[in-house]
């Protein structure tokens, strides 16, 4: 082989060592491309849409998403609801938190609420509202109803719901405690009007551990927040037995002797005007769980009653 073509076969062994750098490099740079987008994908976490009512004082972008204090998303985007009666709020949570987008998870924004029974939300008067949440259980969901308010924290679905009947509601809602030989049992969860608006029907919740003090001739009425009496030793007397029945009363309930059988869910009761004649000397019995619900251990035996004047 002669100079010129050790010449001209060394010129084509350069082109062909550039020929393949063009064409890897490429390839090489797609691949790790890729690598990257693989290794973001498991990274990102659920995105579920929330309808409610309204978006204001949200940021897309800013707004976040809290449970328990803790940020776990955030508010992604806002947009009209197609039929133009609310708006719908997409929630970038974040990675691992799957149980926020299961079926039964509850989402809620957040507003500073001042009233004679609740204070909460004031924070946001400082940090800007945001998206609450509560986790799920079933299977798998990323479109939920925002709920109107939030939920009474020490209410669950393994309470005793009761609807107690009543004319009015005055003095009564959402939040009215529900006492027990003065321990407090439940709480108003709702006040809704009969569908024939005749009267009001209260939704309560009576917790699990309490739930078999409720039986099926149960008596429910209006406690008033002040009771006053006039002794001719004592002088005037004044029972209050705490600062919210003080304000705005409460109900009572006791239950008479022999029990009744035990009620589920759903069951109603008039709600009275005045305690029944004698109810502080009912001593009944009360063992055994709710019907339809775990075994409560039984109460411990009453004590005698107190001598009265």
């Amino acid at each position: 082989m002669t100079a010129d073509e050790d010449g001209i076969v060394e010129a084509t062994q350069r082109r062909s060592t550039l020929l393949s750098f063009a064409v890897v490099m490429p390839l090489l740079a797609v691949a790790i491309a890729g690598w990257l987008v693989y290794r973001a994908l498991p990274e990102r976490g659920p995105v579920v849409e929330v309808g409610t009512a309204d978006a204001e004082g949200l940021e897309a972008g800013r707004s976040l998403v809290r449970h328990r204090g803790v940020v776990i998303g955030t508010v992604d985007a806002i947009r009209l609801a197609p039929d133009l009666t609310g708006v719908l709020l997409t929630l970038a949570l974040e990675p691992g938190m799957d149980a926020f987008a299961r079926r039964g998870a509850r989402y809620w924004v957040v507003r500073p609420t001042v009233g004679m029974r609740e204070v909460s939300g004031l924070g946001t008067l400082v940090a800007g509202r945001y998206v609450q949440a509560e986790a799920g259980r079933g299977a798998a969901q990323t479109r939920f109803t925002a709920l109107a308010e939030a939920p009474l924290t020490d209410t669950d679905s393994g309470d005793l719901v009761v609807v107690l009947r009543a004319d009015s509601a005055d003095g009564l809602g959402r939040g009215t405690d529900m006492l027990y030989r003065g321990v407090r049992v439940g709480v108003i969860r709702s006040v809704t009007l009969d569908p024939d608006g005749t009267g009001v029907r209260l939704e309560g919740a009576v917790g699990l551990r309490h739930a078999r003090i409720v039986r099926a001739n149960s008596v429910f009425w209006v406690r008033g927040g002040l009771n006053v009496s006039l002794g001719l030793f004592k002088g005037i007397e004044l029972d209050a037995n705490s600062l919210q029945s003080l304000v705005s009363g409460a109900i009572q309930i006791a239950t008479p002797e022999p029990p009744g059988a035990p009620v589920a869910s759903g069951a109603i009761f008039s709600l009275a005007d005045s305690a029944p004649s004698g109810w502080a000397r009912w001593r009944p019995r009360l063992h055994g769980g709710q019907s339809g619900s775990a075994q409560s251990p039984p109460l411990p035996p009453p004590g005698p009653a107190p001598a009265r004047p």
